[in-house]
């Protein structure tokens, strides 16, 4: 008779008690209850306080409980900038000198990064700074032109990829050291807008997306990682789409959000365990161009549009481990 080692390379471990400390995704069986048991985690989505200022495609940047959101189009294009402390929304006195929407955004609550976006017609290479009250410009802006990019890092070591910019799709990579932007030799393997990224300058994952121009669009569902140099293909979201958001890092990311292939506006969520994406529970309010900030476990998504502009704001929290028997029908 076979042994499960030879089918599936482990047995399921044999144990009078249950493991402590639980670990999501432990599968054990308890001789002393006789039972097969599973230990997971489910996160969900709880409603928040809503933003000061509905929008759509704005930036977010910092944690669950430190964010900044700025930029976006109310339907007009806002350089409005707010704090979140974790319960409420406080509007900050000064905004971005250059309003702008569908932007990309980097840093923390303190120490915020803004680049690109779309002030009207053309996208801007426009690079702006955050010191927790003011923005400053930059003297160096992006070399390539673009909105609807991914951003993601720290303010003085961001990337900026993909984008869209005069009717075609935008692939390039660039790096920004703290004062200027280096066009990166390797670019994205598929070329696409709308998409997110997750992670620092040197660890990073890039997913979903548009990849053709307008009128045609098609969602994506590739995933791209980053080491800091090249891009590499890895295991795709199970669900294509594109203007969604994110939190997290390059082993441990969140998507939500975004429009899928109908088209239709979801609230679909998915996590990321640095090889492949898992559904999870879905946002409470279905959104597209919104922002995100945090971690896998502890996530803010607001703004966006339902298609209706919204000043909507969403908790995603992760409780602790819990064992789960596992019964069959």
């Amino acid at each position: 008779m076979s042994d499960y080692t030879n089918i599936q390379g482990f047995t399921i471990p044999n144990l009078t008690s249950d493991p402590s400390p639980l670990l999501n995704g432990q599968i054990w069986y308890n001789s002393t209850s006789k039972t097969l048991k599973v230990s997971s985690a489910i996160g969900t989505w709880a409603s928040g306080n809503n933003m000061v200022t509905a929008r759509t495609g704005l930036a977010g940047v910092g944690t669950q409980t430190s964010t900044l959101g700025f930029g976006g189009q109310t339907p007009t294009i806002t350089g409005a900038t707010e704090k979140y402390d974790g319960t409420n929304w406080t509007s900050n006195p000064t905004s971005l000198n250059t309003s702008r929407s569908q932007l990309g955004g980097s840093g923390t609550q303190t120490s915020a990064l803004a680049f690109g976006g779309n002030p009207g017609a053309p996208p801007t290479t426009a690079t702006e700074k955050y010191d927790g009250t003011n923005w400053t410009n930059n003297p160096t802006g992006l070399n390539t032109a673009r909105r609807s990019m991914a951003g993601f890092g720290i303010q003085t070591a961001s990337i900026a990829a993909g984008g869209f910019a005069n009717g075609a799709l935008v692939n390039a990579t660039e790096s920004f050291n703290g004062t200027t932007w280096t066009s990166n030799p390797t670019t994205l393997n598929t070329s696409r807008y709308d998409l997110f990224g997750v992670g620092t300058q040197t660890a990073a994952i890039a997913f979903g997306g548009n990849t053709t121009a307008p009128p045609t669009l098609t969602a994506s569902s590739a995933t791209e990682s980053w080491n800091g140099s090249t891009w590499s293909n890895i295991n795709s979201m199970n669900t294509a789409r594109y203007q969604l958001s994110g939190a997290g890092i390059q082993t441990a990311g969140l998507a939500f959000g975004g429009l899928v292939p109908t088209p239709a506006v979801s609230g679909a969520t998915e996590k990321f365990d640095g090889t492949s994406w898992y559904s999870v529970n879905s946002m409470n309010t279905a959104r597209i161009i919104l922002a995100g900030a945090g971690t896998q476990s502890a996530a803010l998504g607001f703004g966006g549009g339902t298609p209706t502009v919204s000043a909507a704001t969403e908790k995603w929290t992760v409780p602790a481990v819990t064992a789960y028997t596992v019964t069959t029908a």
